[in-house]
């Protein structure tokens, strides 16, 4: 079941670029059918079954979902059908990652993310400046730019605030394959210069020191080791941003009043919002009731509110993001507990100015994380990856006694 939860979520985020309908109901189906042989072999073995309180707020928007169309009160049945249906798969891959043991999760998962994000850095960075015009090389694009399997450039940054935490995390406690994952780490942030997201860029930036200020709080270095894996980690995204340019991220710092579009996208939402607070207009309606509020006319396409709060809210009542309130919170605090699932938390505060959230592949991410964060709170012992791989290999084990993977790392150990 690991390899194909991973796999799917990585097949969401290779065809992220696709429109069509196959690139979301194929990894709906895979999770489906996943959920479905899991209950039965659970049944059939009498195993516990386990519901973390954590999924409420996908199956609380799921059922939203059903309610509006249950009761008719959505503007269009057909996107919001297929909302639920979104919300529905984001429910199945939290519960499946929440069934993942330990070992799987830190020995396996994490490193694989951080190798596969990596993978779409590079080939983010290579395909800005070498193919702009066409997705992987081979597929045209209708969008000026693309940066690997993604075509707006706040879709990568928010794949790359889910992904650098668990790089770092790596980075600070596996001590062999340390530079491996600091280059990892540049290569990301190098991608989210090219991709000029200023909101991303300063969210990398908080994680980042975040993430640091964590690893010596924890204990997880000594403070010259801490210092020194500082200097290191900064010099290096440096080193590879400065080799993808500053020019363009330079240029939208200093535009002037960014936001102002935005400011009043977000005013007409409210509208919106305050019309039905309690219905909502039925998830998924945004583009179809927005024009009959719309206080301005930016000239383009005002496909989504670029603010998931306020369009949970207009979409699906005010108990929309109020369960997502709650869901953020735990997030953040599961977030500072394990170090690497600091990403959801990052994306809830990305949500304010955009819409990370309309992209299925980050959704998906941010429910395999939450999972894994609930099964390590869960079992213990899933946040202490040991520094060496080997050392976990060669060491004995006293029949009866917990598996070694298990063991707490102190800082003593840490400090050697």
């Amino acid at each position: 079941m690991t390899y194909l939860l991973f796999l799917t979520v990585i097949y969401a985020v290779t065809v992220a670029w696709a429109t069509r309908v196959w690139a979301v109901t194929i990894p709906q189906i895979v999770l489906f059918s996943a959920v479905f042989c899991v209950c039965v072999q659970r049944f059939r073995s009498e195993s516990t079954i386990r519901f973390p309180l954590f999924l409420a707020a996908p199956g609380a928007m799921a059922a939203i979902g059903s309610a509006q169309l249950l009761f008719n009160s959505t503007a269009y049945a057909f996107p919001t059908a297929n909302s639920t249906l979104d919300w529905a798969g984001y429910l199945a891959c939290a519960w499946l990652a929440a069934q993942l043991r330990p070992r799987e999760m830190c020995e396996r998962v994490l490193v694989w993310l951080a190798y596969f994000a990596g993978a779409v850095g590079a080939c983010s960075i290579l395909t800005a400046f070498t193919s702009p015009f066409q997705i992987f090389w081979l597929v045209p694009a209708r969008f000026e730019q693309v940066f690997g399997p993604y075509v707006y450039r706040n879709h990568l940054a928010g794949f790359v605030e889910l992904s650098l935490p668990v790089v770092i995390f790596l980075a600070v406690r596996q001590t062999e394959r340390r530079p491996l994952f600091v280059t990892i780490a540049a290569v990301l942030v190098s991608a989210v210069v090219v991709a000029a997201s200023r909101t991303g860029l300063i969210l990398v930036g908080l994680e980042l020191f975040a993430m640091l200020a964590l690893a010596a709080y924890k204990q997880w270095l000594t403070p010259k080791a801490s210092l020194m894996f500082s200097l290191l980690l900064i010099s290096s995204v440096l080193a590879g941003a400065a080799v993808t340019g500053f020019s363009f991220i330079q240029t939208r710092f200093s535009e002037e009043h960014p936001y102002q579009v935005r400011y009043e996208v977000l005013q007409s939402t409210l509208d919106m919002a305050r019309a039905r607070p309690v219905a909502g207009w039925g998830l998924g309606n945004f583009r179809t009731v927005y024009p009959a509020y719309s206080r301005i006319d930016p000239g383009v396409l005002v496909n989504e509110a670029h603010n998931d709060w306020a369009q949970w809210a207009s979409e699906g009542g005010l108990g929309a993001p109020l369960v997502m309130l709650i869901f953020a919170l735990w997030v953040l605090r599961a977030g500072f507990r394990t170090g690497w699932a600091l990403g959801p938390a990052a994306i809830f505060c990305h949500a304010l100015l955009d819409y990370p959230f309309e992209e299925p592949s980050l959704v998906l991410l941010v429910m395999l994380l939450s999972g894994l964060a609930w099964n390590s709170e869960v079992h213990g012992g899933g946040s202490q990856l040991h520094r060496s791989s080997a050392r976990r290999r060669n060491r004995p084990t006293v029949p009866g006694s917990s598996p070694a993977w298990a063991d707490p790392v102190g800082p003593a150990t840490l400090a050697k």
